[in-house]
């Protein structure tokens, strides 16, 4: 029995003893990948590296975002979806170029939203408005449909109350 323990005492240290090599040598590589890295990073022109990362926040931003479906008559309006993200537009895009914006905002279009757009916008592209000038012409194609006919109706029925005021009108 005393043999069985030292033959295993044995073989436990020659495990503890490669475990330690693999050990030492996983952190050495680990250590120069990170130093190749870095060095990479450093020779790298600064306009890539943001490029890269602007890419990455647009994608990771992206899948935050619903795909618009543009139907006025039944109130799915631009105005609704854009109340709803106008929090990621504004806060969660600040380190996104006007350019990014606009095409996050493009991508997140259904395909006949996007070509109504496009036609609206033309002889322009997509590169020569920026990001409010873009939320101004969705606003307009897809805001709430109403005809002049309907609104007319809608002044006629204004009533005011015993307790309004014609100033708070």
């Amino acid at each position: 029995m005393e043999e069985f323990q030292k033959t295993l005492l044995t073989f436990i240290k020659a495990q503890q003893e490669q475990t330690a090599k693999q050990q030492e040598f996983v952190i050495k590589s680990q250590q120069e990948f990170l130093s190749q890295l870095t060095s990479s990073f450093g020779s790298a022109n600064p306009k890539t590296v943001t490029k890269v990362g602007e890419e990455f926040r647009m994608e990771s931003l992206g899948y935050s975002i619903t795909e618009f479906y543009g139907d006025p008559e039944s109130g799915l309006t631009f105005e609704i979806k854009h109340k709803i993200y106008e929090n990621v537009f504004l806060e969660d895009d600040k380190e996104l170029s006007d350019y990014a914006k606009v095409r996050l905002l493009l991508r997140k279009l259904e395909t006949p939203c996007h070509e109504q757009y496009i036609n609206l916008i033309l002889p322009k592209n997509t590169k020569d408005l920026n990001f409010v000038e873009s939320i101004g012409k969705i606003l307009q194609m897809f805001g709430k449909a109403t005809s002049t006919f309907y609104t007319k109706y809608q002044c006629t029925q204004l009533t005011k109350h015993d307790s309004e005021d014609f100033i708070a009108l």
